[in-house]
């Protein structure tokens, strides 16, 4: 069955406007953007602190009971496996020495990976994504872009670009959803009074 969740805290995912995100640690697993941005600050504060990242599970970022990976200096806590894969999962993993995490070993979570890139071909913003990386964008507009999201000296990053033309990309198609439901609206209404 393929799961349409948020991995940290279960919210339905499976609708076209949400923004999946992909989980900040382990590859391919679906997120909302406040879980994927939690479990981001949770990792940048262990990493300022000096704090190892095994004190925190690398699924959820929280603490609890954690199972150390054999390979890598990340942890997960029996609360999330016991949610992902049953509690017969937990009491195996408990069992072997040389357990290795979901980043280190991937082979545990390939449905979770399958309903992630199920999810993320459906939004609207992967949509946008693709329809932007496929336009050929001028040098002229890409600089009058520049020197909009420029702050004072500052270059905006490639990133910021790409989230201004991806939010630019969706409100037009928006604007055009629009326009076409309003000429059917009046198509409808002279069709009633014409025939």
């Amino acid at each position: 069955m393929i799961e349409t969740i948020c991995s940290r805290c279960s919210i339905d995912l499976d609708h076209p406007c949400y923004d999946i995100q992909e989980h900040p640690l382990i590859p391919r697993i679906a997120t909302c953007f406040p879980c994927a941005g939690f479990i981001h600050d949770a990792i940048q504060l262990q990493i300022k602190d000096n704090l190892p990242l095994n004190d925190i599970c690398q699924w959820c970022s929280e603490g609890g009971s954690l199972l150390l990976c054999s390979t890598c200096e990340y942890a997960c806590c029996e609360d999330c496996i016991k949610s992902h894969f049953g509690l017969g999962a937990l009491d195996e993993i408990m069992k072997d020495d040389d357990w290795m995490c979901f980043r280190c070993n991937e082979k545990p979570i390939e449905l979770l990976q399958t309903s992630f890139d199920s999810l993320k071909s459906k939004s609207v913003y992967s949509t946008a994504l693709t329809a932007i990386e496929e336009e050929n964008i001028s040098d002229t507009e890409l600089e009058f872009l520049r020197n909009q999201l420029k702050d004072g000296d500052e270059e905006p990053s490639d990133e910021d670009l790409l989230a201004v033309r991806v939010q630019k990309y969706i409100f037009e198609k928006l604007h055009e959803a629009r326009l076409d439901a309003e000429w059917y609206l009046l198509y409808a209404l002279i069709g009633q009074y014409l025939f």
